[in-house]
């Protein structure tokens, strides 16, 4: 990757970001990832205010977005879900363990429990430097191929779809036949070997069936 782009994904953090990882990342000894997407969400005219924070980390704006939930700031509209709750759409971003044996058992429970404190005027904020070996992409497409559907995803530091490495590039999920994702393929939708996600961020907006979601959890009736 060039130094020129690599300079421009980290600048969305900061010049120090830039100076102490750009150099080393087109080398691939520093990863990159993180800064794309910051680079991306950035570009597309979203502010910390907005509940996304630019990181060197895809576990900073993860978790980020699991305290805008539990908070239910509609002004901070980047949530956290579980992936078996949500059949992913293209604009959400795909969280999961980075491609290693074993893959990280990351959860949202475990994730709250080690970075999320409720403090005394009952809000929830981010305690410590989230951490974790994870990884995000954008999903940019959702097609349906000979009745099964998929969703295709663009992210940084990655393999792509014509098996290139450590590129922008795009990776595909076959979806079941309740809309969540089944496994990764590869151009020709065989089943490749690569670690699920456990989680998406979605920008929500407050529709009725939030308002009625919010109030249940809170201990009232969903209707």
């Amino acid at each position: 990757t060039e130094l020129a782009k690599l300079q421009d994904y980290f600048g969305a953090i900061g010049q120090w970001a830039v100076d102490q990882f750009a150099e080393d990342s087109r080398d691939n000894e520093a990863a990159w990832s993180a800064a794309f997407i910051s680079y991306v969400v950035k570009n597309a005219g979203v502010t910390p205010s907005h509940g996304f924070s630019p990181s060197i980390r895809h576990m900073t704006y993860i978790v980020e977005a699991l305290v805008n939930r539990k908070n239910r700031d509609l002004d901070r509209p980047f949530w956290l879900y579980k992936a078996e709750d949500l059949s992913p759409q293209v604009g959400d971003i795909l969280c999961k363990p980075w491609n290693e044996t074993p893959c990280a058992n990351l959860t949202l429970a475990g994730l709250e429990s080690q970075f999320i404190e409720k403090k005394a005027s009952g809000e929830y904020a981010i305690k410590g430097t989230p951490t974790g070996h994870s990884h995000t992409d954008v999903v940019v497409r959702r097609f349906s191929d000979d009745g099964t559907d998929y969703i295709e995803t663009l992210g940084g530091n990655t393999r792509d779809l014509s098996g290139v490495a450590h590129t922008v590039g795009r990776r595909r999920w076959r979806l079941n036949a309740n809309g969540r994702v089944d496994a990764c393929v590869d151009r020709n939708n065989e089943v490749i070997e690569d670690c699920p996600p456990f989680a998406f961020i979605r920008i929500v907006h407050p529709t009725t069936q939030q308002l009625l979601d919010a109030a249940a959890d809170e201990g009232g009736v969903s209707v």
